[in-house]
Order: C-alpha cells, then structure tokens, then sequence
C-alpha cells in the first residue's frame, strides 16, 4: 500500500474511531462507507465491513436516505466477495 493510501486510511479510520462521539452519526456513516470503499479497492473486503457495520446499526429508520442506501449496498458487495458469490456482487454494482 503506498504511503498516500495509508494516509487517507488512517485520517478516515481516525474519524470512526470511538473516541469521537461528538460527531453526528451521518458523518460517522459516512467516513465508514469511505473507509470501506478504500479498504475494498485494495482487497481488503473482510476489513472493509469492520467500521461500517456498526456504524450502519445504529441507524433505526431512514434507511431509503442515500447514505444508508450506499451504506447497504457496501455491506452486501462485502460479504458477498467474501462468500465467493460473484454473481451477486455484480448483480449489485
């Protein structure tokens, strides 16, 4: 990994970070969903799930808002390359 993507994966890692509570839960959701998308581009798709997953549960209702919706979308193409299942992660891009 070049020293620019760790960078950006520690500065977005740092923003889901329990310690930051003070930050509304959207923008939490959305540094998850970035941090998951930079994590799965590198092939990292186990670790790409691991911030966004909790994050994503907190949620209670809105789940038709766009954030929410990009958010599942992630979470599914995740455990599908996990699962080897490549016909539904490209049913889902």
């Amino acid at each position: 990994m070049s020293l620019e993507n760790r960078e950006k994966s520690r500065s977005v890692a740092q923003t889901v970070a329990p310690r930051s509570r003070k930050q509304p839960k959207l923008w939490k959701l959305r540094a998850a969903a970035c941090l998951a998308r930079l994590r799965g581009g590198q092939g990292r798709r186990a670790e790409a799930r691991d911030p966004l997953a909790p994050v994503y549960l907190w949620f209670t209702e809105g789940f038709d808002t766009p954030d929410l919706k990009d958010a599942r979308v992630l979470l599914t193409k995740s455990r599908a390359a996990d699962n080897n299942d490549l016909k539904i992660a490209e049913f889902i891009l």
